[in-house]
């Protein structure tokens, strides 16, 4: 495989995996708005508001590492 598509192929990659943890973000943050105000489910709206905002810092964490590894001209699959 030619470095160029190994390149895209990563690319590619990278934009499924932007795109899976952004739509998990949204169905964790509809679930705990879904928990807002339901008697005795604060906590657990808790706990669910924190693995949305995990999920936000892991969206930025890949995105990061993903545009890092772009101007270092190593973005590509093994």
């Amino acid at each position: 495989m030619l470095d160029r598509d190994r390149h895209a192929a990563a690319v590619t990659r990278i934009h499924v995996a932007l795109d899976s943890i952004h739509e998990a973000l949204r169905l964790t943050e509809q679930a705990a708005q879904s928990l807002a105000g339901v008697d005795e489910m604060g906590a657990s709206q808790k706990s669910v508001d924190a693995i949305a905002n995990q999920l936000g810092h892991t969206w930025f964490g890949v995105c990061a590492t993903a545009n890092r590894l772009r101007r270092n001209g190593r973005l590509q699959l093994r």
